[in-house]
């Protein structure tokens, strides 16, 4: 395989390894999004929700763009170039768990009562940014050459470890909130040794020389880092606004819904994030990338809108049933944050073809205008109606964000774009089957009361037949199923 362009086979078949990894990753995230709305209160929701942002803007300082960047480089970089990458990060690494470490003496002096919050959030941001180094180039590479397969094996089963394993912790040990600190620590180590195994990650001592020749990567994954880190600020408004304003629960009651989210809504997303990158970086010109990223769109909002209506027609009966209320606050602001995942669903390809297309600079500029605008309106609306502001902002604002990444690849057609993209999302018979079958009982039960007084056993066999319903509205699952079904 060269940098040429892969098989067409060969990518299909490495997307498909990819979903059924996430399948089984995702389902097993589920269950333990189950387990931990049983076993957590919503203050210690909001903690571990807080030690996942501390841990993602760690990591986003150590990678600095460059995992994107080696993908969509034209040239693959050297192995010295690749072990002065992996030393640099592991240097700036240890660096920051020092930082971490001083920084627990003050915060114990000034907030002795979060001392031992200060603890667990400093052990878990410190697992992530020691393991990261020797994990961002190897699997850069991989999936330069699109082995998803590798990538996808390695990176479920850590995520069962890291995400699924506490919950056992929790009910078995005594350990409590240190079962996610034991998770992660198992799930890191493996996922380690096992992308190693695939690619060993080089380091050596650089010299000044390799480090300037290494500087065009860290230019150019400078703009992606920002990027990044304004994307980050921008998902954690609940962690940075809410929790500040409202306290801690409700940090949790919105950590709650964001988790319900990305298992309805983000297996599919995260599959296109990982294969945007090099499959746009491999066509040639705009008009055949754009045609990608449309028929990414249309895929996604076929296998995600249905779930998502789905789940607003489940979630309140499973929470008065099974979770005995606990989570009746989030329930006010849920269809706020799907709302939010529509338009997302469109976000995630156009970002990378902007990344692509248009390089990092571009890119961090679209995002950080997005950025901005939703922290400007997540702030006013919280001070205006309370602790559902930011929800708000964030169903509302991902609009002008979708606009703003599409004035990226062309301002004088993003009204174009946009009304292109709109009618890849909005105009799915999946959505509208979807949000006639589940959508209006959802309204008229809620206006009712009656919504959550339903058995979970009397919603969910309507709920998955409304998804499965959805599905075969679409021509294209149609002609996908009968051609499964001819192939010996």
């Amino acid at each position: 395989m060269t940098d040429r362009g892969p098989a067409a086979h060969v990518v299909r078949r490495s997307i498909v390894s990819l979903f059924a990894a996430n399948a089984v990753s995702f389902a097993t995230l589920g269950l333990s999004y189950l387990a931990y709305s049983r076993l957590l209160s919503p203050a210690q929701f909001g903690l571990y929700s807080t030690a996942l942002v501390i841990a993602s803007f760690g990591q986003l300082i150590l990678d600095g763009g460059l995992k994107n960047t080696i993908i969509k480089a034209p040239t693959a970089p050297d192995r010295a170039q690749q072990g002065t990458v992996v030393f640099l990060m592991a240097a700036s690494s240890l660096v920051l768990v020092a930082a971490l470490a001083l920084g627990g003496q003050p915060i114990g002096r000034l907030y002795p009562a979060a001392r031992q919050d200060y603890l667990f959030l400093a052990a878990f941001g410190a697992l992530y940014l020691l393991s990261y180094p020797w994990l961002a180039v190897p699997t850069a590479f991989l999936e330069r050459g699109f082995a998803y397969r590798r990538v996808a094996v390695v990176e479920s089963t850590g995520q069962v470890l890291e995400r699924a394993l506490p919950a056992l912790f929790l009910v078995l040990t005594p350990l409590g909130l240190g079962s996610f600190l034991a998770g992660l620590l198992l799930g890191r180590a493996f996922r380690v040794v096992a992308i190693n195994l695939s690619y060993p990650a080089p380091v050596h001592l650089p010299s000044w020389a390799q480090v300037r020749d290494a500087a065009h990567l860290v230019r150019e994954g400078g703009w992606l880092q920002l990027g990044t880190f304004v994307s980050q600020v921008r998902d954690s408004l609940h962690v940075l606004i809410v929790g500040p304003l409202f306290g801690q629960a409700w940090v949790g009651y919105y950590g709650w819904c964001l988790q319900l989210a990305l298992i309805t809504s983000q297996a599919f997303v995260q599959i296109s994030a990982r294969v945007s990158v090099p499959v746009f970086a491999q066509s040639e010109g705009f008009e055949a990338r754009w045609r990608h990223c449309l028929a990414q769109v249309r895929l996604l909002t076929i296998l995600t809108a249905p779930v998502m209506l789905g789940a607003l027609l489940t979630v309140p009966s499973l929470d008065a049933h099974l979770f005995h209320g606990t989570w009746q606050p989030a329930l006010a602001i849920l269809p706020l944050i799907l709302l939010r995942m529509l338009p997302g669903l469109a976000t995630t390809p156009v970002g990378a073809l902007v990344m692509v297309d248009r390089g990092g600079r571009a890119l961090a500029v679209a995002l950080t205008v997005w950025t901005a605008l939703e922290l400007v309106v997540g702030v006013a609306l919280s001070l205006l109606i309370g602790p559902a502001g930011v929800a708000w902002s964030y169903a509302l604002v991902v609009w002008p964000g979708l606009l703003a990444l599409l004035g990226a690849l062309d301002p004088r057609r993003a009204g174009r774009l946009m009304a292109e993209i709109a009618g890849a999302m909005l105009g799915r018979p999946s959505l509208a089957v979807a949000g006639l079958a589940a959508g209006v009982p959802v309204v008229v039960l809620a206006a009712a009361g009656r919504l959550a007084a339903l058995p979970a056993a009397l919603l969910v066999p309507p709920a998955c037949a409304i998804v499965a319903a959805a599905y075969l509205s679409e021509r294209d699952v149609r002609r996908f199923l009968r051609r499964s079904a001819a192939e010996p």
